[in-house]
């Protein structure tokens, strides 16, 4: 099994195209553009060192995984109501 996680941007490129081509729903692409951001933090924290803390970078990455989290329970709700109606 390859792990989506950790890896360049290319597959990325890939993912997102194959499922904008397959038509998957944002519920579907949220993983993959959490873990870009996350990504693309870490590539700007290795080559370009962000000057701050590391419990400073714990945070920002608990705010953005708090922030996904929350967008993905909106999400969840939003297609449950408008599945009801139907």
């Amino acid at each position: 099994m390859i792990p989506i996680y950790y890896t360049s941007l290319i597959p990325f490129i890939c993912l997102i195209a194959c499922s904008k081509l397959l038509k998957f729903c944002i519920w579907h692409r949220l993983p993959l553009y959490y873990s870009m951001l996350i990504d693309v933090i870490n590539a700007i924290d290795y080559y370009i060192v962000i000057p701050i803390e590391s419990k400073w970078m714990l945070l920002i990455y608990l705010v953005i995984t708090g922030a996904f989290a929350l967008y993905g329970a909106y999400l969840k709700n939003r297609y449950n109501k408008t599945k009801s109606l139907n």
